[in-house]
């Protein structure tokens, strides 16, 4: 019995991982295309390469500041 409680157990925590990747992968993909220009998300689409040329601040200075 302590045998199956433990499969249990572990099969809880295997599923629970691969539900969390699910929905941090999307949302790690949506933080970096915010640091990306649109052009670049747009012709590349969401992936979850870092390419630190591309990469910048300027979405968000335009989102606290305006111009």
């Amino acid at each position: 019995m302590k045998s199956r409680k433990r499969i249990v157990s572990l099969l809880l925590v295997l599923l629970f991982t691969v539900l969390a990747a699910i929905v941090l992968v999307p949302l790690y993909a949506i933080v970096l295309a915010s640091f990306k220009p649109a052009t670049e998300v747009l012709r590349k689409g969401l992936n979850l390469s870092i390419d630190w040329p591309v990469m910048s601040m300027d979405n968000y200075r335009f989102l606290f500041s305006g111009t």
